[in-house]
């Protein structure tokens, strides 16, 4: 009995790590796949997504584009896109001319929250070539994985 309490005990110590992809926030230099994630690199400027999230992200933020180019859709003041262990933030400032939106997408990786501004408070067409501008980033950078 006691050898089977240790060994669940020990297990997760014995299992595979998940991989960890580093973004930089201004989309200079390729993605990255260190051996480990710390606090200090968090600091660097980095955003760090689960490879596993990978493809959800990149399919949430396609789905929000799509959903941001349809004039017709008046889309809600505020909504989250949850993506694994990321999830997405839109929130939309309405005034009499123009609609400004702001898109922040939060990440948890290694117990290490991290988060990039899309848009911040931006119109539409601007907020959308930023979205799409991580979109192709991400699609650029993810042959090399």
């Amino acid at each position: 009995m006691k050898t089977l309490l240790l060994i669940l005990f020990f297990s997760p110590l014995f299992s595979k790590a998940q991989k960890v992809i580093l973004i930089d926030r201004n989309f200079y230099h390729p993605v990255s796949i260190p051996d480990s994630f710390s606090m200090e690199q968090a600091s660097t400027g980095v955003l760090a997504i689960y490879h596993k999230d990978l493809q959800a992200i990149s399919e949430g933020m396609q789905w929000l584009i799509k959903h941001m180019t349809k004039p017709a859709i008046d889309m809600e003041e505020s909504f989250v896109l949850k993506m694994g262990n990321s999830n997405c933030i839109v929130t939309t400032e309405k005034n009499s001319h123009t609609n400004k939106r702001s898109i922040v997408l939060n990440t948890e990786a290694n117990n290490i929250k991290t988060s990039i501004v899309l848009a911040a408070g931006e119109p539409n067409k601007r907020a959308l070539q930023r979205v799409a501008i991580f979109v192709d980033y991400l699609r650029n950078n993810s042959s090399s994985l």
